[in-house]
């Protein structure tokens, strides 16, 4: 399992929050996802063989959010 913090811009309330969450979670490859719009932040724990950090970026971006 790794552990990654991303910087993500673009989100202002839960329901960003609960948005990239949710996303994320829908791929198998992650087992934990803890988004803050306060922090501006994303904590994801996944299995890195299943998925790139890239993939993970991508799910992000998708739905509307910067990831810097």
């Amino acid at each position: 399992m790794t552990k990654i913090i991303l910087n993500v811009n673009g989100m202002s309330c839960s329901h960003c929050e609960n948005r990239v969450m949710e996303a994320l979670k829908k791929n198998e490859a992650v087992k934990k996802a803890k988004a803050s719009a306060k922090k501006n932040i994303v904590e994801i724990k996944y299995n890195e063989e299943m998925a790139s950090k890239e993939d993970l970026e991508k799910i992000i971006t998708e739905e509307g959010y910067e990831v810097v």
